[in-house]
């Protein structure tokens, strides 16, 4: 299938073919380091929030990699109306709410007090500022973090744990090669 970039700086994004195949071992391998990691699990009901838009594949990722870990996934995307979030975050009570730090912080500004909160918040595409994750703390009664790396090239390649700080990512070799070049620059091969 044709994947289009999603951190491109061009006017319209960049596509590339994409191995169904690939995508898939990977995401399984991917998947048995974050049930070991203590990352996602059968305990997990997670309210998935990534884009689904322009064939951008985020949140159909986020949705395999909670399903090959025995959790259960509500897809609601990155477009859902907050109002519709609600409704079924009410209904179902997830444990973890799953999407872009910007994402995440339009629905804690929009979540009625007092709810339920999440025990993990999944934080993916963009950096969790310590200002944001003020906000996140508070609307969310304090929850655990983990995280995920990678690229719509690579595909997901690392992961942060719940004790880990927010600057430590762990990338099992048997998914990638990491290599810091001379200028600094990291090079990422899977």
């Amino acid at each position: 299938y044709w994947s289009p970039s999603g951190g491109s700086s061009a006017r319209e994004p960049l596509y590339f073919p994409s191995d169904v195949a690939e995508n898939l071992q990977q995401r399984q391998l991917l998947s048995g380091w974050l049930r070991k990691a203590d990352v996602l699990g059968p305990e997990v009901v997670a309210v998935n929030l990534f884009s689904a838009r322009l064939m951008y594949r985020a949140c159909e990722i986020f949705v395999d990699l909670v399903q090959m870990c025995g959790g259960t996934v509500l897809p609601l995307t990155l477009q859902a109306d907050d109002q519709d979030v609600v409704r079924l975050w009410k209904r179902f009570r997830p444990t973890m709410v799953m999407g872009s730090p910007g994402r995440l912080l339009q629905l804690a500004r929009f979540l009625p007090r007092p709810e339920p909160a999440p025990l993990r918040v999944l934080f993916a595409g963009e950096s969790l500022h310590p200002s944001a994750r003020a906000v996140l703390d508070e609307a969310f009664d304090g929850p655990q973090y983990v995280s995920v790396l990678g690229s719509a090239e690579t595909g997901i390649w690392g992961f942060q744990r719940p004790e880990d700080p927010l600057n430590r990512f762990w990338a099992p070799q048997e998914i990638v090669e990491l290599e810091v070049a001379d200028s600094g620059t990291l090079l990422v091969s899977n």
